[in-house]
């Protein structure tokens, strides 16, 4: 099968899901069903994220009204499937372009911020959580049609409910991420957007921006589909981008606070502890910075990090309370 009848059929497969789920009837053997064939491939997350905006502007029901004259899908032709079920299909998708209207068009907004240091988790009105790390800063818009998470600042680790009548959309200044039901984190350092997958699949789409008109009806069009124990920096998305495998649970140790180091630099090591700490650590040297650590550091508080810090890599420590600092030296270099 050629690549493009492969992505037409996960189109229409995409699309088939998406009449059938409305169905009240729609039971959790579907259901189930219907994430095994989500799952399955990213070529399928990428098929339906994209059906369900096409869903939206109304196409996917005019295709449904024209299935027995075009062959919409193999399944729905006649005599593959009995003439009654065929019709009750056909009048679930003429019924369902009233869903949308039925729905609550007044969104419920909430802020949810935490300070340096603190850690918080929030449960939102769809059953998802969303742990907000070290001053971190989100907006969350819920309505009957979508579930939109701003984040204006900061890091936050999602647990996705399943919805699949609402996508799970989450808006950065790089660009946009959307899910039906996975875990995900996403960390806006201010330089650059990393989202991580720690189960599922999620859609980027970098050309989708922050400030979204109607909170989350944004056009989107993802330009890399991930999986887990996949992550990519939301600025370099594009249809061409190759994810980078990392061990997701190790990179989101945070959560847990601690914080995993593999071969990397005391500089990249002291950046990530300040960002938990009003009092700052500062290397004596530059060659100190490039020095290579592999740590497990507890975050909970300054005082054991430091000592862990200190013992782990051989390190004297020197407090200055004027400047709120601590200035990192090696124990060798000291007189």
């Amino acid at each position: 099968m050629s690549k493009q009848r492969a992505l037409s059929k996960a189109q229409s497969e995409a699309e088939y899901w998406l009449v059938m789920m409305q169905s009240p009837t729609f039971d959790a053997k579907q259901e189930a069903a219907f994430f095994a064939w989500l799952e399955s491939s990213p070529a399928h997350q990428a098929a339906y994220i994209n059906a369900e905006e096409v869903w939206q502007r109304g196409e996917v029901l005019a295709r449904a009204q024209q299935a027995r004259s075009t062959d919409w899908f193999a399944w729905l032709r006649v005599g593959a499937m009995p003439q009654a079920a065929m019709a009750c299909v056909l009048m679930l998708a003429l019924s369902v372009g009233f869903y949308w209207k039925l729905q609550p068009q007044v969104p419920v907004e909430a802020w949810h911020q935490t300070e340096l240091g603190e850690q918080k988790e929030v449960t939102l009105g769809d059953g998802s959580v969303v742990v907000l790390n070290t001053n971190t800063k989100i907006r969350t818009v819920m309505s009957g049609v979508n579930r939109v998470v701003y984040l204006e600042q900061g890091e936050a680790f999602f647990k996705v409910a399943r919805d699949m009548k609402r996508p799970f959309d989450v808006h950065t200044q790089a660009g946009m991420v959307r899910v039906l039901g996975t875990q995900f984190n996403v960390y806006d350092s201010g330089e650059q957007t990393v989202v991580t997958v720690l189960e599922g699949s999620v859609g980027v789409d970098k050309q989708a921006g922050k400030s979204a008109p109607n909170d989350g009806e944004t056009a989107f069009n993802a330009d890399v589909t991930l999986v887990r124990n996949q992550e990519i920096v939301v600025e370099e998305a594009d249809t061409a981008a190759l994810p980078r495998e990392v061990d997701a649970s190790a990179k989101l140790g945070w959560r847990s606070k601690r914080l995993i180091f593999r071969s990397d630099s005391l500089q990249t090591v002291v950046t990530e502890l300040n960002r938990y700490f009003d009092t700052q650590l500062v290397l004596a040297t530059p060659e100190l910075a490039q020095k290579e650590v592999a740590a497990v550091i507890q975050i909970s508080d300054f005082d054991s990090m430091l000592t862990t810090l200190q013992q782990a890599l051989d390190l004297r420590a020197d407090k200055d309370i004027a400047s709120n600092t601590v200035l990192l030296t090696p124990v060798s270099a000291t007189p």
